[in-house]
C-alpha cells in the first residue's frame, strides 16, 4: 500500500456508505468520507471548509496513516451536478497525447467529459500535493 502524505482528495460519484461522526451539533456529515475512515486516513469530521459549484471541502482530524493533525478532503460531485458550463478556464493547456482523447474531449463526448474530469481532479490532486509540501 502506498503511503500518502498529501491532504487526501476523493472522487465519488454516488455516496456508498452511510456514517455518522461526532462533531458539535450532532449531525451526519460526510457520509461519501467514510472509507477514509476506515483507512484512518482521517479520524472525525470537523466542519465543511467550503461548498462550491465542483466539490464540497470538509475539514477533518488525521487519522495515523495521515501523519497530519489536520487535513481537507474535497468531495468533488459527479459531472452532471457541476454548477458551471464553461470550465475551458480550468483545464487551459492540459491536453492528452492521445488523439482520439483529446477528438472526445473537443466533440464533448460522455468519454471526452470524463476524461477530461479526470484530468482535472489529477491536476488538482498534484497542485494539492505541491502546497502540502510547501
Amino acid at each position: 500500500m502506498a503511503t500518502r502524505t498529501c491532504l487526501p482528495v476523493i472522487h465519488l460519484e454516488e455516496p456508498t456508505v452511510s456514517i455518522e461522526t461526532s462533531n458539535p451539533v450532532g449531525e451526519n456529515r460526510a457520509p461519501e468520507l467514510a472509507s477514509f475512515l476506515d483507512e484512518q486516513f482521517i479520524s472525525e469530521v470537523l466542519r465543511e471548509l467550503k461548498s462550491g459549484k465542483e466539490a464540497t471541502a470538509w475539514v477533518c482530524r488525521g487519522g495515523p496513516a495521515s501523519g497530519h493533525d489536520l487535513v481537507v478532503a474535497k468531495v468533488y460531485r459527479p459531472i452532471v451536478e457541476r454548477g458551471f458550463k464553461n470550465d475551458a478556464v480550468y483545464q487551459e493547456g492540459r491536453w492528452s497525447d492521445d488523439r482520439r482523447i483529446r477528438r472526445a474531449f473537443e466533440q464533448k463526448s460522455r468519454a471526452g467529459r470524463a476524461a477530461q474530469f479526470g484530468s482535472w481532479i489529477a491536476h488538482e490532486f498534484s497542485t494539492l500535493h505541491l502546497l502540502s509540501a510547501a
